[in-house]
């Protein structure tokens, strides 16, 4: 699948959709322990898209099922002009 930043969504109608397909593969997704219920599931998740939203919307499948990032907790240190470090990244995890 086609993982794109949000910047390049430009019907809100797909990022909502991204936004509940994300949700759906956090709480679910990230709770499986084996790749053979991830697929399960994935594949479902595809189905019901399709299903849903497919003729509602009139969006292509490849449109639909595009992975959306929705957080991006990478930041980069902060460097003045000479290269000397001003402000280091904050570290998230």
């Amino acid at each position: 699948m086609d993982c794109k930043n949000l910047k390049d969504v430009k019907d809100p109608k797909l990022f909502l959709i991204g936004l509940w397909r994300h949700e759906c593969q956090r709480t679910f997704v990230d709770k499986l322990i084996n790749n053979a219920d991830k697929k399960t599931f994935e594949d479902i998740l595809d189905r019901v898209t399709k299903e849903k939203f497919k003729d509602t919307f009139g969006f292509e499948d490849s449109e639909l099922l595009t992975q959306y990032m929705f957080a991006d907790f990478m930041m980069e240190d902060e460097y003045n002009e000479d290269g000397e470090l001003l402000e280091a990244a904050p570290f998230v995890y």
